[in-house]
């Protein structure tokens, strides 16, 4: 089959796609739980925007795209946590949120493995009767417990599986709430991703363009009442990035390299118009479909198909692969209040620790948000810690 037949194809299934999403989502409104998956633990992905679906090797990368675990043959780890009380998510809580989450991965020839933890923490709840009377006090988390890995098919192809384990207990479980039951919530969702990367020489400087895509937190709606449910914030990633090194070299390091990364990023989960959550085979089709949305922005506000999109960008300037200086950009979808955020980063290398500091000012009349310090430890399985 000629090139030519190839493209006719592929168009004619894009434009049936779009026509078919446009006639069967028109109703369909975007309400998800556990937002708090959808925050990811890297603060140099952070400082680019987290525009790194098509980038790889960085610790808390299987969390954007399992297919980028790692840098091989060396152990890393880090943490992030913060103790704040500000919106979260783009969505104000009205609670003192704690959230932890660390992460350890390691890759070793064409296979990688991450595993890592989110943690939100509620606080404690104290319940009372009708009257007013102590029953109890509860402690409020939600959390999600991730094990992923990544396999390189070829030199430039690797593709990769995560799975979480999904846990949610508001404060409130099993106790009767009107005519119904509350309960705690078990699940359990998977991510998919896929990476391809290459490689030219272009005069003094080598070339590295690579591509990126992720479906991350795909997994059945959750049920927080016997008669209410939400979908989980099922996203779909892809982007582009281009390395450029430098050929010169000083002590087995480029003397600079430039990092250049862009992608989009769009939430799946859906309801309809009667509040009832799609499952998440059922939102892979219907939720493209432009929506009314009535949570934010009124009940005949309508959302098209292009507000649906957030867009990332970021830049990184790397020297002697020891300082790295970050910019990123996030202009984020209508459904996610369309809130812009900008980050400033530094990174400084060493063998066995890197140090990351971002800052992110948000736009829209969100608040600006405290500089954020991470500290990753790694461990290079060819080297000895003790000599």
């Amino acid at each position: 089959m000629e090139t030519r037949q190839y493209i006719r194809i592929l168009l004619s299934s894009i434009i049936i796609f779009i026509f078919s999403v446009q006639l069967s989502s028109a109703q369909s409104v975007t309400v998800n739980a556990m937002p708090f998956l959808m925050e990811h633990s890297s603060m140099r992905s952070k400082a680019l925007g987290y525009a790194t679906v098509a980038m790889s090797g960085y610790p808390g990368a299987a969390e954007i795209n399992p297919a980028t675990i790692g840098k091989d043959s060396v152990i890393q780890g880090s943490t992030y946590f913060l103790d704040k009380k500000r919106a979260l998510f783009s969505r104000d809580y009205g609670y003192h949120l704690k959230l932890f989450q660390p992460n350890i991965d390691f890759k070793k020839g064409n296979f990688g493995v991450a595993a890592y933890l989110s943690y939100l923490n509620f606080g404690k709840q104290t319940l009372t009767d009708e009257k007013g009377n102590f029953i109890s006090t509860e402690k409020s988390y939600e959390q999600s417990i991730s094990l992923a890995g990544s396999y390189e098919i070829t030199p430039h192809l690797s593709a990769g599986l995560g799975m979480h384990y999904l846990t949610s207990k508001l404060g409130v479980s099993n106790i009767q709430v009107g005519n119904y039951d509350s309960k705690g919530v078990h699940s359990f969702a998977i991510d998919l991703g896929l990476l391809y990367k290459s490689s030219y020489v272009l005069n003094s400087v080598i070339l590295k363009p690579s591509f990126g895509w992720s479906l991350t937190n795909f997994g059945s709606v959750l049920h927080y009442t016997s008669i209410d449910s939400d979908p989980l914030p099922m996203e779909m990633q892809g982007g582009l990035g281009l390395l450029i090194n430098s050929k010169d070299e000083q002590n087995q390091h480029p003397v600079f390299s430039i990092g250049l990364y862009t992608s989009l990023s769009h939430i799946l989960a859906r309801k309809d118009e009667n509040g009832h959550s799609y499952g998440p085979f059922k939102s892979l089709f219907k939720g493209w479909g432009p929506y009314q949305d009535s949570i934010y922005y009124g009940q005949n506000s309508r959302v098209s198909f292009t507000d649906q999109f957030s867009t990332h960008y970021g830049i990184e300037l790397t020297m002697l692969d020891r300082i790295s200086l970050r910019f990123g950009y996030i202009n984020s979808a209508r459904h996610s209040h369309g809130y812009n955020e900008t980050n400033y980063g530094i990174g400084l290398n060493f063998k066995y620790v890197n140090i990351d500091f971002t800052m992110s000012s948000y736009g829209n009349g969100l608040n600006t948000s405290n500089g954020l310090l991470q500290i990753t430890l790694r461990y290079p399985l060819n080297s000895n810690l003790f000599k």
